[in-house]
């Protein structure tokens, strides 16, 4: 009667720690979640130099945004 008392109390054990594990687990996938790490989008402004020809119809503090895949 001991040893079956004994092996419930391991399964016991066993279902607590795999349950415990499993919320903190769903715990840090949830704070993960919630603060992603997302940034609000924001246009990069940088002076561009122009070339001579082009100076003469647009101004010297144009300012455009940065094509895809610059920095």
């Amino acid at each position: 009667m001991a040893n079956r008392m004994q092996a419930i109390d391991r399964v016991i054990r066993g279902r607590r720690v795999v349950i415990t594990l499993a919320l903190v687990l769903l715990a840090i996938l949830f704070l993960a979640w919630f603060d992603g790490g997302e940034e609000a989008l924001h246009p990069i402004e940088q002076e561009v130099a122009l070339p001579e020809k082009a100076n003469a119809t647009a101004s010297n503090t144009a300012t455009t945004t940065a094509p895809e895949g610059t920095s």
